[in-house]
């Protein structure tokens, strides 16, 4: 019996320590299981803002930086936007690159296409349903938070995930994560 109870002690205060000391990942796992869904709208067409390297992508008439988090580990990379060869939006991280689709003409500075319609794209707004410890208005508090998360899937079956928290304080989302998976480049 005190074998166990010293092995649940040690499991709550190993658990305790990640809770606390969790970090944006640790939280982005979690999130998988433990959030709700507060809104999700379909995107029927996107907007890039920027130089190629970071910018902003405009998605539903939301503005979400592409800048990579503050904390972000070493081996994070830059998220490069532009145009292909073929003259369509694409966003390129981790070595892989993401179509959007064909480019409309128009200004130089902001880049924007439409969703084509065998894509299915979507903007969701989620809440975490465990409150994660934080600081806010310089006073310690348990919160929880809102991410954005843009879905992005073609016929190919190549996928686009880019997740965005939402500052408690500032009320402005970071990037988080980005993940483009069997991507054709």
């Amino acid at each position: 019996m005190r074998k166990l109870l010293i092995a649940l002690l040690l499991v709550i205060v190993t658990l305790s320590i990640l809770w606390i000391a969790g970090s944006l990942y640790s939280v982005k796992f979690a999130d998988e299981f433990i959030a709700r869904q507060i809104e999700s709208s379909s995107v029927q067409s996107i907007f890039y803002e920027g130089t190629g390297v970071s910018g902003i992508l405009v998605i539903n008439d939301r503005r979400l930086s592409l800048a990579p988090p503050t904390n972000a580990p070493s081996w994070w990379g830059e998220i490069h936007v532009g145009s292909t060869k073929e003259n369509q939006l694409a966003i390129a991280y981790g070595g892989k690159v993401f179509v959007f689709g064909p480019l409309r003409s128009g200004d130089a500075q902001v880049l924007s296409a439409d969703v084509p319609q065998s894509d299915t794209a979507l903007l969701r707004k989620l809440q975490w349903y465990v409150p994660w410890p934080g600081f806010q208005n310089a006073s310690f508090r348990l919160r929880r938070n809102n991410d954005y998360q843009l879905i992005w899937k073609k016929a190919d079956s190549s996928s686009l995930e880019i997740d965005w928290q939402i500052d408690a304080e500032q009320k402005t989302p970071h990037l988080i994560d980005v993940e483009i998976s069997d991507a054709s480049r």
